[in-house]
């Protein structure tokens, strides 16, 4: 190998100023630095920066100062004839690999997948329990201001019908947690027999759906249902998994205001999209325990919800919930939950 001359640029590593010359190597490898003090020194001694794309290069002397090339071919080349690893070429290869860019597409998209998939959901418990307390009132206050100026009008239920049902309420709440509970009463021809929990703990009974049941069991079992929501903070769950980043944020800076834009898209949300399947089993299971624990027949669950079910049908078939900007797409109390007669078979299916 004859002597080799790379153009750059020299730095003394006390200062910031830098100076034009040329890098020699000679054919027993030992570079110097032409017109600056450095030594003679085998090319192995120096360090060489990793190649990215066609930037510049660095060349590290041992005595801090360094020498700076745009030559990368032949830093390469040198790399290789003087036994450096040539970590540099192996990069450089892959980033201009069009089969390692699809790879890479093609696993950055499975990942991203991934995560929306599976990690998210399994990170939305953790997230939910770290909300504190002012967050959820907050969702649930706004949730309820929403659907009372949408789908609710005052209930008709006479006070002492309310006060029954409240003592029945308050038997299905646990009395070692420390969520707050309250039961609110409404009337709403829009949405009929239904009821529903809110991240604060309100659950939303209609007059509809307490003269449809027949025994106060059945409500009761429609209660422990909506307490599983709560204690399982569902509706919470649910809200990350479809605004994870917003939610983490707030999670972090327990900013209330930081959530404003969650808060008003929240109840849409609730009254748009339900709960998963996994939800819906899950509050099943917490309403079955409940009901095994108090020694009440199972049966009276399965019966509210083949009531629900056949509202449910007259209503699609008579087109009554329509969806528009006046009134919003209601989802119902069977819409996302697996399908009525799985749930019976499952709830009256004994362990």
């Amino acid at each position: 190998m004859q002597t080799t001359k790379l153009p750059g640029y020299y730095f003394d590593g006390a200062s910031s100023k830098r100076i034009a010359t040329y890098l020699v190597i000679d054919s027993e490898g030992y570079v110097t630095i032409d017109e600056s003090p450095i030594n003679a020194m085998p090319y192995n001694t120096i360090k060489t920066s990793l190649r990215v794309g066609n930037t510049p290069r660095h060349l590290n002397f041992p005595d801090g100062s360094s020498f700076e090339s745009e030559e990368n071919d032949q830093i390469d080349q040198l790399n290789q004839l003087f036994g450096q690893k040539n970590h540099a070429n192996i990069i450089h290869r892959l980033e201009t690999s069009l089969k390692f860019a699809c790879i890479a597409l093609v696993a950055t998209i499975a990942i991203t997948w991934g995560f929306i998939q599976y990690g998210i959901p399994a990170l939305s418990t953790p997230i939910a329990n770290l909300l504190p307390t002012t967050i959820t009132d907050e969702l649930g206050r706004q949730s309820l201001e929403y659907i009372d100026q949408t789908l609710f009008e005052p209930s008709q239920l006479t006070t002492e019908r309310k006060s029954e049902l409240e003592k029945l309420f308050k038997q299905v709440i646990p009395s070692n947690s420390p969520q707050k509970f309250s039961l609110i009463f409404r009337q709403s021809p829009v949405i009929g027999p239904n009821a529903l929990a809110l991240p604060s703990g309100h659950i939303i009974f209609t007059d509809e759906i307490i003269q449809l049941a027949e025994d106060d069991h059945e409500l009761e079992a429609v209660m422990a249902h909506e307490t599983g929501h709560v204690i399982n903070k569902h509706t919470l769950r649910g809200l990350i998994q479809k605004s994870a980043l917003a939610i983490a944020v707030v999670a972090i800076t327990g900013d209330v205001s930081t959530a404003s834009s969650l808060i008003i898209a929240l109840p849409a949300l609730i009254l748009e999209t339900g709960y998963s399947r996994e939800f819906e089993r899950e509050a099943d299971q917490y309403a079955i325990q409940y009901m095994d624990d108090k020694k009440i027949d199972r049966q009276y669950f399965a019966t509210i919800l083949g009531k629900l079910e056949k509202v449910a049908l007259e209503e699609e078939s008579e087109k009554q919930v329509t969806d528009s900007l006046e009134s919003p797409s209601w989802q119902g109390y069977l819409s996302s939950h697996p399908a009525t007669e799985e749930r019976i078979k499952a709830l009256l299916t004994k362990n």
